[in-house]
């Protein structure tokens, strides 16, 4: 967090919840903050006790709501402090009530909601880019979202949250339309984020007549606390410059754990795709880190060469195995030397994947095999792995971990490289969207089996410099894709991996690394 200190941050909603924790840590980092809520007051109670050595905290009254509001308190921030480099868009609210009622009180109420939690949000965000452009540093927006931004969940008893979830969706758009708007003005100093919580034990439930007052939500569900949310602020802000998570989903389960990796020290991981990339990349980080590493891959002797800066040198261990992913038999015979070797699982790593540069409408009967080799490998190996590797889990007492690699193609339809002509990725997208949905089936299986001590995350990366856009026939076998695109290296998505390892058992993640 060194690079941040002494540069200004703007929080809104700061008075109280993630707000305010948010406030600390930035402050505590030796961060200026100004942070903004109707309620200056209560912020210049929450700080007064802050030591001399944290960043100065500036209470603001601001209606985010109000336009007028918004200009004054930039014009001040403008003034008094010169540009911005962070802002946090926490500010948001809901009420409890339908839009078909025929109470005519909720028309305030859904004004209301909709100014909180977009139009202020949207004014916000274009006051503070015009500081930032003024700034010669980098600058990072992060916009507090919610899961609610995603999907809108159907409830037999009704469904009472009305605009709330229409306001977090356009929240998860506008987030995008940022920034594809920064890439159109080649901006690649300012970086944006969505960070979209479950339930975080706030006063959001109570204030909006979700809750009686003397009702707590953590009592009713399992409940994130705001100190969770304003860690992977932290972590967001710490990332090198040219990594961008533009979506983080963080919900809660069941159990407080460690926030160490030395809580994995001596356990037993399993990465598949292991050999070059972005496998091999984690394969090393996890044996730093003390674990014992089961690399799996095709040609394991490759394995075996990079282990020997490892093996030996007081970290955890590197075994190679060969496994072929897309054929069962393979899996079954590996998984049965883990468990002869090892006994259980407690990191399950689905890294490998493949591509073909053709099309599905070919007339050359060869691409079958590639189909067949792709859907195998991404999609079908994924769900045989996840199996065999969950029953060794199972065996265990302690916590475990499954990380599928999944991809931004699992979101939306595109092509690899915009000078494409026509889409030549053929069925690798469809494997990437199978992905993504069975990462969320098996959390809800788990959910269904009440096991709370697996945890399963998807990491969407974008484009990253490995050898599948040369294997692929995607570019030639010299080229590099980074000469064609922006693009991530290996190891920043493990360096992805390690946080979601290091973070609260109370923490569920679903990363999106573009």
């Amino acid at each position: 967090m060194d690079k941040w200190i002494g540069k200004v941050a703007v929080v809104t909603g700061a008075s109280a919840g993630i707000g305010a924790e948010i406030v600390k840590d930035f402050a505590k980092n030796g961060i200026t903050v100004v942070a903004l809520a109707r309620r200056a007051s209560k912020i210049e109670d929450n700080v007064k006790d802050f030591p001399a050595e944290y960043g100065k905290v500036h209470a603001r009254s601001c209606d985010i709501t109000n336009l007028q509001s918004i200009k004054d308190t930039f014009d001040w921030i403008e003034q008094q402090l010169g540009s911005v480099n962070i802002l946090v868009n926490n500010a948001g609210m809901g009420r409890k009530a339908t839009i078909l009622t025929e109470n005519s009180e909720v028309d305030k109420q859904f004004a209301d909601i909709i100014n909180t939690n977009f139009t202020g949000l949207v004014h916000v965000t274009r006051h503070a880019y015009l500081l930032m452009k003024k700034s010669d540093d980098y600058s990072m927006i992060i916009n507090i979202n919610s899961v609610a931004g995603h999907n809108v969940p159907f409830f037999k008893e009704g469904q009472l949250s009305n605009v709330y979830h229409g306001t977090k969706h356009a929240v998860t758009a506008t987030t995008e339309i940022l920034r594809q708007e920064l890439i159109a003005l080649k901006n690649d100093k300012i970086r944006v984020s969505s960070l979209s919580p479950g339930i975080v034990q706030t006063d959001f439930f109570t204030t909006g007549k979700y809750l009686p007052e003397n009702l707590r939500m953590k009592d009713l569900a399992p409940a994130l606390d705001p100190s969770d949310i304003s860690n992977v602020i932290l972590y967001l802000l710490q990332l090198p410059y040219h990594v961008n998570i533009t979506e983080v989903t963080v919900r809660p389960v069941l159990e407080a754990f460690s926030l160490i990796m030395d809580k994995w020290q001596g356990k037993t991981a399993v990465v598949t795709g292991a050999s070059v990339g972005i496998g091999a990349e984690i394969v090393k980080d996890l044996a730093r880190n003390g674990i014992n590493v089961v690399g799996l891959a095709r040609r394991p002797e490759i394995i075996e060469e990079y282990a020997k800066e490892i093996n030996g040198s007081g970290y955890g261990k590197i075994y190679a195995y060969k496994c072929d992913v897309s054929s069962l038999d393979s899996i079954k015979e590996t998984f049965k030397w883990i468990e002869d070797k090892f006994g259980v699982i407690n990191i399950l790593v689905n890294n490998a994947g493949i591509g073909k540069k053709t099309t599905i409408l070919n007339d050359n009967h060869e691409v079958d095999n590639h189909f067949t080799d792709i859907i195998n490998t991404n999609f079908t190996g994924l769900v045989h792995v996840t199996r065999h590797a969950y029953l060794l889990m199972k065996k265990s007492e302690d916590f475990c971990k499954i990380i599928n690699i999944c991809s931004i193609t699992g979101h939306n339809v595109m092509s690899f490289m915009n000078n494409f002509e026509g889409q030549e990725a053929n069925v690798y997208h469809g494997t990437k969207h199978a992905v993504k949905a069975t990462t969320e089936i098996l959390r809800q299986e788990l959910i269904a089996l009440k096991n709370d001590k697996i945890r399963v995350s998807s990491i969407s990366p974008g484009i990253v410099e490995t050898d599948f856009f040369r294997a692929g026939n995607f570019i030639s076998e010299d080229g590099q894709i980074k000469d064609v695109s922006p693009a991530l290296n290996s190891s920043d998505i493990s360096n992805v991996i390690l946080v979601f390892a290091t973070n609260s058992i109370s923490c569920q993640y679903y990363g999106s690394d573009h």
